[in-house]
């Protein structure tokens, strides 16, 4: 039998649980996708520049396979994970789908 207090406490814990926030605000971005093999921020897995905008993204997806894309200039979509820009480095995008861009 549980007692009110146990169930009050894995509850706490149940919520405190989540470690990154995925914030409301999406993103649309276009540029050139590519795989760094090292940076001085460490989050990511891969990262967009942006030229026209002189903007730099670092990328993350549970739902697209970014190496598809690499060394492509595509339109990206997600939303801005909260609490990442760490150190100076760039925003932290979770990519919800790529589209290449075919070049004009």
């Amino acid at each position: 039998m549980f007692k009110p207090s146990a169930i009050l406490i894995a509850l706490v814990f149940i919520g405190s649980c989540n470690t990154s926030q995925v914030s409301s605000a999406s993103i649309t971005a276009v540029g050139l996708l590519f795989k760094p093999e090292f940076t001085s921020y460490m989050y990511g897995t891969h990262a967009l520049e942006e030229s026209r905008k002189n903007k730099h993204y670092a990328l993350t997806s549970s739902t697209c396979n970014l190496d598809n894309y690499v060394n492509k200039t595509v339109r990206v979509r997600g939303k801005r994970i909260q609490g990442y820009s760490l150190s100076g480095g760039p925003q932290l995008i979770e990519v919800i789908s790529v589209e290449i861009i075919k070049p004009q």
